[in-house]
């Protein structure tokens, strides 16, 4: 493998084979910029794959610029350099505040174009929203987790019995509240 810049030479496929001697699909992958190199096993690419932490897309929504222009945010995102300083997450009382804008910032967005005398019939925000919205906040946030914020439904089975676990996460709560 050969870096020239921005161009990229990697080895023909043939070339990259798995311990069985099987060639595998030649792949350029990449990690903050740093390629994995060409000459690695597909089964190395794959265990060094399920070893790493999952790797979200990071979605924007605006929240960290609508927190800077709203009181309440700017009181947020103060109370977050607070704990950042001594390693902590926000505490139950910023997380609830946080939640509250940022459900308010939902309903304001879909209100905005309903005229006075119409009537919204449903508030709704999907699942995926919610997943953008956490993922936004964790990324936000250095010590808080997407999942305190949304948590989707999961079904299993467990001895023979379908096991529903609902929703949960503040954001979903506050939603429902």
């Amino acid at each position: 493998m050969a870096d020239e810049g921005n161009h990229v030479e990697l080895q023909s496929q043939d070339d990259v084979q798995d311990e069985s001697g099987n060639a595998g699909p030649l792949k350029d992958i990449t990690n903050n910029n740093e390629i994995i190199p060409a000459n690695i096993t597909t089964k190395q690419v794959k265990q060094d794959v399920d070893q790493a932490p999952a790797i979200a897309t990071y979605i924007s929504t605006g929240l960290l610029e609508y927190l800077k222009n709203k009181t309440e945010g700017k009181a947020i995102l103060n109370h977050y350099l607070k704990s950042q300083e001594k390693n902590l997450p926000l505490n139950k009382k910023i997380r609830n505040r946080l939640c509250r804008l940022v459900i308010a910032r939902e309903k304001d967005h879909i209100l905005k174009d309903v005229n006075v005398d119409e009537q919204l019939e449903k508030f709704i925000i999907s699942k995926k929203r919610f997943e953008v919205l956490a993922n936004e906040i964790g990324n936000i946030f250095k010590y808080e987790c997407a999942a305190t914020y949304f948590k989707d439904y999961v079904q299993t089975i467990h001895n023979s019995k379908k096991i529903t676990v609902l929703a949960t996460g503040k954001l979903w709560n506050h939603y429902n509240y």
